[in-house]
Parts: C-alpha cells; structure tokens; sequence
C-alpha cells in the first residue's frame, strides 16, 4: 500500500510515499514563500500551493510508474489560519491573507471587549493569527470580496478541495478560528455574530482523520494520479506534529520550530472554567485537545531586514559536538508569549518535554529574558544540516527550573 501524506507549511510543502509499515518510499519537496509587504502585510498567492501540490503529486505519480507502486490513499497537513476567499468554482478572489499578517490587529483589539465569551466557546482570547478576525476584517476592508466568496478557505481546505471538490474543513483548523465552540464541536451561532462571519461561508466540519473525499478526474488529469484515491484529513500541522512525537497522553510536552515556533502540550478535557490566556485547540487524536503557546519572539527590525534562520542559529551553536555526542543546550531564547502553561495542573504533571527542530524559520531569533534556565537533552543528526529532526525524550531532570516555562 502506498500512503501519500502532503505537509504544506509556510515556507514549502513535502510530498512522502510510504508504506504500510511507515517506510519511507519517495519524496518530494517544493520550496515557496509569503510576500512581506510591510512588519503587518504579509500575503501568498494560493496558485503557488496549488501548483506545488500538483507538482509533487506528479512527481509521486511518476516514481510510482517506474517503480510499479501504486497510491492509495492520500492525507494532507497544513499550516492553520492563513485564509483565501474563493468563488464558487474554488478559484481565489484575491491572495491568502498569511497567518503571519497582522492587519486585523484593530478588529482585535475592538472584539477584545468580548474575550469573556469568546474564551468560554472557542477556548482562546481573540487572536490576531486567528482566522475568525482575519475573516472579519476582510469583511470591512474588502466587503465586495468577501460578498463575492462562495466560502472562505484556510491552505487545508482548499487544497483539499482541489483533490476531491468537497468543501469540508476539519476540527482541528475550526478550533483556531475562534468561530467554533470547543465544547461542542461546530460552528457557534454568538460567535459567528460577534465576528459577523455567515455560516454559509465556512466549510462542513469533519473530524481530523475523518475521510474528506477521493480524488476527482480534474485532480487526476492534473497530476497522473488516479480517480477514486480516498483523501483524509490528517489535522493541523502542529496537531500533526505533537501525534508524529508522541504527544499522547497528559504530561507529554513538545518544543517544535518551523516558520513558526511552539510548546505543545495536551488534555483530555476541556477546563469548565477557562481563565487568563489559554490556547486550547482539538487535537489530530479525536476527543482530545492541545495545550499550544508560541514560544520564540522574532522581530524584524524593519521590512528591508536580513533574516536569521532559527536552524542555523540553533546549528551555529552545536556545530562543535560531535554527531553522536548529546547535546546540552540553553533554550534561553524562549518567550512564551501565549501560553496556558503556568497553568499549576499541567506543570505538575509535566514527564518530559520533546524537541524537534522542522523546516528552517524566517524572522530574527530576538533572546528573551523570560525562559532563563530551561535546557534541553537532543542527538544531532545530519541530513540537510546539522540540526535533528528527531531528538529524544528529556527527563524532568534536564530542566533546572521547570517553573520559569511559564507565561511572561
């Protein structure tokens, strides 16, 4: 069995055959990246992840056919809360507004006023990376846009769309819009109207792992795949991220660090009181939920700004070690600027905490002086750079003060 998983981040996208037994058959990348216009602009064209999405399929397709292997089923990850209106057809009406665009910060700022509510039902104070107020805010700005839009899309659902024509969006991507209850699982009528979102503009709800759909002949023609592949939804693509490390059960932790950064943790239930600053989403584990914060700060000091890449300056600081030889490194440069954390339950019941370094970041690491004492244990192991993509379990014993992880 050939099982083709699409991992569509900011910065590229990966296209893995394996088998049935997890081995790695072939893989293909493609590299792309957003269009900083401004420190608050930031957009992508979506026929960019279209166009990859085709390429690598026709590149497994190809691998397939000299190999005789065939792909049965497919699975995509993606980034979270970028949106893109599209019309009824699923073209887009303009370009992705990025998760990383910040332009809704005034919509925000008037919908904070309602945090009480929106925490209670969506599980998260109001977001700027959110999709619900990226959503609300081209609703003012570009009101002829979003009355044209048949609905309005994050990179999941539109890519999956353009493999099986259904528009179908699952729980993991609703649970950062700030338009689903968390409790409940579907979109939540006073909070589509405290963000003035019609429903008739988002997606049906599916659960991740739940079947979205089979490959359709447009899909077929385009890539030299099949019709008829089933496709799955695997979830968002740090859901995806804690499942792949083992982040299974409470007391598990991850660090990751992509484009963007992230402490994840998980639970089994929804806290009956939600208070201060949480970041609670649905899970790639039906029935459970992630416990996320953002914990690198990166700051470009003006839009003109050479970035620095998180891989290598993680990589600059290890160089020295051997490839076998562990590694003990301070995580100094950690802010937890989000972070539900401090939380006394889940500190307590914190075994270890996992560190995976992913696709190399944009944006300047930017020391912090709020995670001062945490360290980390991980084996460097070199691929395209120095840098483990998988690195073991730390004990509670490599951090010495476990404390310090905690919201600034």
């Amino acid at each position: 069995m050939g099982i083709l998983v699409f991992d569509v981040g900011t910065s590229s996208m990966r296209g893995v055959l394996i088998n049935d037994k997890a081995d790695i058959l072939c893989q293909f990348h493609r590299k792309y990246h957003p269009t900083f216009y401004s420190s608050i602009k930031v957009t992508q064209d979506p026929e960019i992840w279209r166009k990859a999405l085709y390429d690598i399929a026709r590149d497994v397709g190809d691998w397939c056919k000299d190999q005789n292997e065939e792909v049965e089923m497919i699975s995509l990850t993606a980034q979270r809360t970028s949106i893109i209106p599209v019309d009824h057809k699923g073209d887009p009406l303009c370009d992705a507004v990025m998760w990383q665009d910040k332009r809704n910060i005034e919509v925000c700022t008037r919908l904070s006023a309602m945090n009480g509510q929106i925490i209670r039902k969506s599980g998260t104070m109001v977001n700027p990376v959110f999709s619900g107020s990226k959503m609300a805010w081209l609703k003012e700005t570009a009101p002829e846009i979003y009355k044209k839009a048949d609905r309005i899309f994050v990179v999941a659902d539109y890519l999956l769309y353009h493999m099986t024509g259904q528009r179908k969006l699952d729980r993991t991507y609703a649970s950062r819009s700030h338009l689903m209850n968390l409790r409940t699982g579907r979109w939540d009528s006073v909070l589509l109207d405290i963000f003035g979102i019609e429903k008739n503009k988002l997606c049906d709800l599916i659960d991740p792992g739940e079947l979205h759909g089979y490959t359709n002949e447009k899909f077929a023609e385009s890539t030299r795949l099949k019709t008829g592949i089933p496709v799955y939804s695997a979830g968002g693509d740090q859901q995806c991220s804690a499942l792949g490390m083992g982040i299974y059960e409470e007391g598990d932790m991850e660090v990751t660090s992509g484009t963007g950064a992230f402490i994840i943790g998980i639970t089994e239930k929804v806290p009956i009181v939600l208070m201060g600053n949480p970041i609670i989403n649905y899970s790639a584990v039906k029935g459970k939920y992630i416990v996320e914060a953002s914990p690198l700060r990166r700051i470009s000091k003006s839009p003109d700004a050479v970035p620095v890449e998180f891989t290598a300056w993680f990589a600059e600081r290890i160089s020295h070690i051997a490839p076998a030889a562990p590694v003990k490194t301070p995580v100094s440069f950690l802010e937890v600027t989000g972070s539900p954390i401090k939380s006394a339950d889940i500190i307590r019941t914190i075994r270890g905490v996992i560190v995976t370094i992913t696709e190399a970041s944009t944006g300047e690491v930017f020391p912090s002086p709020y995670i001062k004492t945490p360290w980390f244990n991980t084996t460097p192991k070199s691929e395209k750079t120095n840098i483990n993509a998988k690195s073991r379990r730390s004990t509670l014993s490599d951090f010495t003060k476990i404390e310090d992880i905690q919201n600034r």
